[in-house]
Parts: structure tokens; sequence; C-alpha cells
């Protein structure tokens, strides 16, 4: 059965210029989206609201990860992060993207929704994923384009994997938030594979520079 995913990332950066970047994804069977894509939505306080992780109270933290939780029925979740340099965030992404495609291309998956950014920076992006097939990363076979998370045509299943990055990324940052701390509770129901770096991640892909990654703790990750 073809599945989709969605894409976000979240940062935490340190005033030693030393931080966390997270990629996570929501990889959902395409028989489910729709249903999922419905559950989603209804995260929203109000119609046109956005849900974004960074911008919630400690509660709505909390309610959040509860209801991505209750989604792991439909839902499977691949994060990924590595060390960052407060300087080199770009740099960051293109390591954790690199090895999160390939995942999601070797899992099957048909299609991949990267969350849009600016002009200049989604032009980053598309030429990191060319190079990517150049070098036989990630086949043909695995379509990827970028969505908005709020606005017109924007697609609250996006909300999910700010969720995830954003709760695994505050889980590692100091100080902990008590939002950041109850991810811990939902970690074995959210997870399929969480908090794996680049080099720890099973099979290790295409092969990471080990001196760009820290490895995050696996018991703080939804």
């Amino acid at each position: 059965m073809s599945s989709a995913a969605w894409l976000d990332e979240s940062m935490r950066q340190r005033p030693d210029r030393s931080g966390i970047y997270v990629l996570a994804a929501a990889v959902i069977q395409a028989a489910e989206v729709e249903t999922v894509r419905f559950d989603a939505a209804r995260l929203a306080p109000t119609p046109r609201a956005r849900v974004h992780y960074r911008d919630a109270t400690d509660d709505e933290r909390r309610k959040m990860i509860q209801a991505v939780a209750s989604m792991t029925a439909a839902v499977h979740v691949v994060v990924m992060g590595t060390g960052m340099d407060n300087s080199r965030q770009e740099r960051a992404r293109r390591l954790c993207m690199e090895q999160m495609l390939w995942q999601l291309d070797q899992a099957g998956v048909g299609h991949a929704s990267i969350e849009t950014r600016t002009a200049s920076l989604n032009a980053k992006d598309i030429a990191a994923i060319a190079q990517f097939k150049r070098r036989r990363i990630i086949s043909g076979r695995i379509k990827i384009d970028f969505v908005r998370p709020y606005g017109p045509q924007s697609d609250p299943l996006l909300w999910l994997p700010d969720i995830v990055a954003g709760a695994v990324s505050s889980a590692h940052g100091s100080p902990w938030t008590t939002a950041a701390r109850s991810a811990d509770a939902h970690t074995e129901n959210v997870r399929d594979r969480a908090a794996l770096t680049p080099e720890h991640a099973p099979g290790r892909g295409p092969g990471l520079p080990r001196e760009s990654s820290a490895p995050l703790p696996t018991t703080s990750a939804d």
C-alpha cells in the first residue's frame, strides 16, 4: 500500500553556539490520509488558526502531544537529529534531509511534502534534493513538493511533524518545559523510529560526517 510523508523542522540554539537541529516526518498510508487530515485540522482552536508548537503554551503543547499520540494507529513518526552550529543551520538541515529522504525512499514512501519556506530557501532544498538524486542517495520514485502549514491551500498534516520536532527539540533544550518533559510519557506510543541521528540510524543510509552529529537520547522523543 502506498504512503506519503509530511516533514517539518525544529531548532534549539544555545549561547555557546552549539545547538540541536531536528527534522521530523509523519508517514501516513494513502487510505488513512483524509481521516488523519480531518483529525489534525481539529487541533486548531478556530478554522483559520495555525497549530504551531513553538508558539503554544505548556498546556497547549501537552494537548498537542497527546493528540499525536492518539493517532499512532495511522501515523508513523521518523525523527532525525544532529548537533548544530548556530551559524550553520542550513548544513544541519541538509544532513538530516539527506538521511530522512533516504529512509523514506527505502521504506517505499511515494510522496514527501516539506513545509515551504522562502523562495531562496526552497531553492536550496531543491538543489540539495537534485544532488541526492545525482548521487543516487534517493531514487526518482519519491516525489517531493513544498506545502504551506497555514493560509490558502495549506495542509494541517504539516502540524504533526511540527509538534513532533518541537517536542523532541524542547526535550533536549535548556531549560526544559513542562510539556517537553511530558513527551517522555508518549515516546513508545508515538514513534516508529524516533531521535535517530544521521550517524546512528539503522543502516546509516548514505553515510554522514561523524563529527557533525550529536546523538539525541531516545528516551525523550515524541
